[in-house]
């Protein structure tokens, strides 16, 4: 009835058919870029496309319109075919409205929309989480 009791278990080692192996990361040359793909702006270059879009949006948020510390926000992310250099799609937001263009739906998101010429659309998209619907008694499950 109780074979189990007073049995002692032994762990049984997993054996792995392939050994897992890890390639080291690969040191990068002084001379040779950081990254791969999209050209970016030199921090030189970035320091005045960044003033350039801040004195276009009066160094405020152009979402809410607050002042302080401002960040410049990509529309389009540079990883996804977006440019540092086209000022049509950066713009200038404040820390809370940056950290709401990629939030989650349920919670609400910033979406921006460039309508061209340095002006922007900005909507907030919240999607309400779907509840499960329980079945009444009796009532057939789909």
């Amino acid at each position: 009835m109780f074979a189990h009791i007073g049995k002692r278990h032994r762990p049984r080692l997993m054996i792995r058919r392939k050994p897992l192996r890890r390639t080291p990361w690969r040191r990068r040359q002084p001379d040779e870029p950081r990254a791969r793909g999209r050209p970016a702006a030199s921090p030189e270059e970035w320091q005045a496309i960044r003033t350039a879009v801040l004195a276009r949006a009066s160094w405020r948020c152009e979402a809410c319109g607050r002042g302080g510390r401002l960040d410049v926000h990509h529309v389009v992310k540079r990883s996804q075919g977006g440019s540092d250099w086209d000022l049509d799609a950066l713009v200038a937001l404040c820390r809370r409205c940056h950290a709401q263009t990629d939030a989650p739906y349920v919670k609400g998101r910033l979406v921006v929309i460039p309508q061209g010429a340095g002006q922007f659309v900005f909507e907030v998209v919240a999607i309400p989480p779907r509840s499960p619907r329980w079945p009444a008694i009796g009532e057939a499950v789909p």
